[in-house]
């Protein structure tokens, strides 16, 4: 998967688009995760998805991810706690690493 320099380590440009690439599956799936249990569907949910993947670049870490799913849950009546979203998030994290066929 990655190009080896004339050290033989990746560089930092292909880390940073591997490590993009797999975060972008992992908010790709808990958009579709999270849509669905808002009811969305078919271009909704796939918007939504997208949607999420540009709030995550709103700050460093997952905070604004979590923050945004908890304000959309809420706002339809579901109670799904911080915790919950966490363990989805790992569990969609694995999963993209195995997609993206990278490796942390």
């Amino acid at each position: 998967m990655f190009t080896l320099t004339s050290s033989r380590t990746p560089s930092l440009s292909q880390d940073d688009e591997a490590l993009d690439s797999i975060r972008a599956r992992r908010n790709q799936l808990a958009g579709f995760w999270a849509g669905s249990l808002l009811g969305l569907q078919a271009e909704d949910l796939g918007r939504y998805a997208e949607d999420l993947h540009v709030v995550d670049h709103m700050v460093s870490g997952d905070s604004d991810v979590i923050a945004r799913l908890l304000s959309d849950f809420a706002g339809a009546g579901l109670t799904i706690s911080e915790a919950d979203i966490q363990m989805a998030l790992r569990r969609f994290h694995l999963q993209a690493l195995k997609d993206t066929g990278c490796t942390e």
